[in-house]
């Protein structure tokens, strides 16, 4: 991995792929001895492409490298398509590596009392979550309910403490003493019926961006008690 490659270098390169593509096995140092075989098999496969990836840091390619690795990509292209290649730039391995770790998307049933919505600039609903609900989704899903939250859960800080307290001894002020949750969806449903009083939604893609600490802090209360005691809305 450095800079992208100058023309010699990339020359270099198309002439391996041909000489891979049309078995010119010779041409290769020893260390392909022990893969020839694997590689002969693949290449006699109909369907198969070869994909060559070009590691780099700089911000592109350049295009004449560029262009030397679509004629090649033309050229190789008899019957079916044998050789693609790709530019990895650190940007665009970042990402890989990312998306490797995402988790899949989380779908979710949600009930919303006493809603109302925005539609400009953005579809906004806003409403009263049943705390027990909260716990409840936080039971099926821990974790992925905050896929695209700034920060994890941070346990006994003063702050969670004074929302458990809340919780505990004076759950029916919790309303007028938090800020409340801000979550985010892909997409969003009502299930039949649609009473602003109650309603059930349907959130495709859930992620709770804002409001870990409060979800976190009910959990702490509500999880081990076998009667939710914020039972209304």
């Amino acid at each position: 991995m450095g800079k992208s490659l100058d023309l010699g270098d990339n020359k270099k390169f198309c002439d391996g792929i041909r000489d891979l593509v049309h078995k010119r096995f010779q041409k290769f140092n020893s260390s392909f001895s022990r893969l020839q075989q694997d590689v002969e098999d693949a290449l006699d496969k109909n369907g198969v492409t070869i994909v060559g990836c070009h590691i780099y840091l700089d911000g592109r390619l350049g295009s004449h490298v560029v262009n030397d690795l679509n004629q090649l990509k033309d050229q190789l292209y008899l019957v079916d398509l044998r050789f693609e290649w790709q530019g990895l730039n650190i940007e665009k391995i970042y990402g890989c590596l990312i998306a490797k770790q995402e988790n899949a998307p989380v779908n979710i049933e949600l009930t919303l009392g006493k809603w109302h919505s925005l539609k400009q600039p953005r579809s906004v609903f806003y409403g009263l979550v049943n705390a027990a609900e909260l716990v409840s989704l936080y039971n099926q899903h821990n974790k992925l309910l905050f896929e695209n939250n700034i920060r994890y859960y941070l346990g006994r800080q003063d702050v969670n403490l004074a929302i458990a307290e809340t919780v505990k001894v004076q759950p029916s002020e919790l309303f007028y003493l938090n800020n409340g949750l801000t979550i985010t969806c892909e997409k969003f449903s009502l299930l039949s019926g649609h009473s602003q009083e109650l309603n059930r939604f349907i959130l495709d893609g859930f992620s709770i961006v804002n409001g870990w600490q409060t979800v976190g802090s009910i959990t702490s209360v509500l999880i081990n008690t076998s009667s939710y005691i914020l039972g209304n809305y």
